[in-house]
């Protein structure tokens, strides 16, 4: 099955966030790879969602490693994926539980 992505608003602002600090810091080569990066994990969740980790603090989402830097929570809906949140690693874990 393919389910349908869709983008929380946090979502869509992190991920943004995340590729002007490549682009700044790194160059458009780096912010390029984490996209690639990025596609292609969310085709693989697409097809199949479980294979991703469920979360311990709420069971209902799950994550994926993008790069060891940036983690990736969704949350699945009948036929779709709704991506919650694109968590810098680096980060205090409980910025995230408290966004989520």
């Amino acid at each position: 099955m393919n389910y349908r992505l869709i983008w929380s608003k946090r979502a869509e602002i992190q991920f943004g966030e995340i590729l002007y600090y490549l682009e700044k810091i790194w160059g458009e080569r780096s912010s390029k790879k984490f996209i690639d990066k990025t596609n292609q994990t969310l085709f693989q969740i697409r097809t199949n969602p479980r294979i991703s980790n469920l979360v311990k603090k709420n069971p209902e989402i799950r994550s994926r490693l993008i790069t060891r830097h940036v983690t990736m929570y969704f949350e699945i809906n009948q036929s779709e994926l709704v991506l919650i949140s694109f968590f810098q690693n680096k980060q205090d874990p409980e910025k995230l539980w408290g966004e989520v």
